[in-house]
């Protein structure tokens, strides 16, 4: 299934992406599997240089291979990138072969792992937890450990610097100590019981091999247990420990504070939410047994804002959407499964044209931090009847698309925006739509025909 890409009259395709079983170079950077980026590209014939992100190459390519991949093929990617940078294809990929990676055992299988390692390591997790997830012994993990500091500031987004890496100034920060604050009731409790527990399947599929409780986009995350009584710590956030008594109804976590003192949180089901002391909604009991927790309402302290995060934290998608299932085949190529976002959930960001609102956008890749939104069907019988002259429905979607796509643009934070078309002329339209903005804004959102087949869904 093709889609066509229209941007100034090029045209491009765009399908599930190929595997690839051994590392290549691509506009994009170093790439392997399905289409991870190892090392970026800060622009074209321009590789990022390995120095300052080994513990993420390794740790993704030890995922990919099933085995912990020596250090010393860093040498050689460095090697490869700056003949690259030169202009040097063939050397490049000598230097990439003298790696000795080979070609991927099992391609679809590890593709799958590089793709949930590398969503897990950019939502916050540590290289540490992936090596113990996948079994895997690796000596230099101590090492890794101290230059991979989930604490360390980092570029921020947009500052012209590739964004989310370490810095080295020093200035990094202490974990930061849960405070437990009451706050307003979670958009957990907006959704229905079959969307919160598609929402933990999400989770879940993103943190496959980590085992146990983790923190992920902003979210509490404790897998169904198999007793009735379980207990450990929240991985992603260190010194934070959590017990779940499934029979009393309670789930407690507990964090010791830099004095010694021991700081204690609770909640308690209430059908299938989690309230608080407050009585507060915080979470959602899952059918199938899981917990997921909404981290900022149940104290501010336990969202790391300074994580390096591509894609924003998931909520509610825009309410009384139409062309929703148009939407959710939309999702299936921008995340396939099995870390597709789940239907009625997409992703909002900070509104600065509008302080204390947000920006609806349907989904985000989470490899590259793409934000998506999906046009369905029906726009084009609108757009055909406007031939002779604008019918008045017609004037109101150009000016709600000029409006919404402007909003998208301001809130991106320098993230790519791509609109997805189930018809061409409505999608040609919206192209030569955008590029009539003489201030360029909107001329930067990519413009993608994906025609709508029910079939295989």
């Amino acid at each position: 299934m093709l889609d066509h890409q229209y941007r100034g009259g090029s045209r491009a395709f765009e399908r599930y992406a190929p595997i690839s079983s051994v590392l290549r170079i691509a506009p994009e950077g170093l790439v392997l599997g399905a289409g991870t980026v190892l090392l970026p590209a800060d622009a074209p014939r321009r590789l990022q240089s390995p120095k300052g992100c080994a513990a993420r190459l390794l740790t993704l390519l030890s995922a990919a291979y099933g085995r912990a991949v020596p250090a010393a093929v860093l040498g050689n990617i460095e090697r490869a990138a700056r003949a690259w940078n030169q202009g040097d294809d063939c050397l490049a990929y000598i230097h990439l072969a003298h790696a000795r990676l080979g070609e991927l055992p099992y391609p679809h299988d590890a593709a799958r792992r590089l793709l949930i390692v590398d969503a897990f390591l950019k939502a916050g997790g540590s290289p540490r937890t992936v090596f113990n997830g996948l079994k895997l012994d690796a000596p230099y993990i101590d090492a890794l450990e101290k230059e991979y500091n989930p604490a360390e500031a980092r570029v921020p987004a947009g500052s012209g610097k590739p964004s989310g890496e370490w810095t080295h100034d020093g200035g990094a920060a202490k974990p930061p100590v849960p405070s437990f604050a009451p706050g307003a009731a979670s958009w957990l409790d907006t959704l229905t019981p079959s969307a919160a527990l598609s929402l933990g399947r999400y989770a879940a599929s993103v943190l496959t091999g980590v085992g146990g409780a983790a923190a992920v986009f902003g979210l509490l995350f404790i897998p169904s247990p198999n007793d009735i009584h379980v207990e450990g710590e929240v991985q992603g956030i260190p010194g934070l420990r959590y017990s779940w008594n499934r029979d009393e109804g309670l789930l407690h976590f507990t964090y010791d504070s830099g004095d010694g003192e021991q700081r204690t949180f609770a909640a308690y089901v209430d059908g299938d939410t989690f309230r608080n002391e407050q009585g507060r909604v915080i979470g959602r009991l899952l059918s199938d047994g899981g917990v997921l927790i909404d981290s900022a309402v149940a104290s501010p302290d336990l969202v790391k804002d300074d994580m390096p995060r591509l894609c924003p934290i998931p909520g509610p998608d825009k309410p009384n959407m139409r062309g929703r299932e148009y939407e959710n085949y939309v999702k299936l190529f921008v995340n396939p499964p099995p870390n597709t976002t789940p239907s009625g959930i997409g992703f909002q960001l900070p509104n600065p044209e509008a302080p204390g609102t947000v920006v609806h956008y349907d989904d985000c890749r989470l490899t590259t931090g793409m934000m998506a939104e999906a046009k369905g069907p029906g726009y084009d019988g609108l757009l055909a009847a406007s031939k002779p002259g604008p019918v008045p429905e017609w004037t109101t979607v150009i000016r709600e698309w000029w409006a919404e796509s402007g909003r998208q643009v301001a809130a991106s934070d320098g993230r790519p925006i791509r609109w997805y078309f189930a018809d061409l002329a409505v999608a040609q339209f919206a192209r030569q739509l955008f590029d009539s903005d003489l201030d360029g804004v909107r001329q930067r959102i990519e413009v993608v025909f994906l025609p709508w087949s029910k079939r295989g869904q």
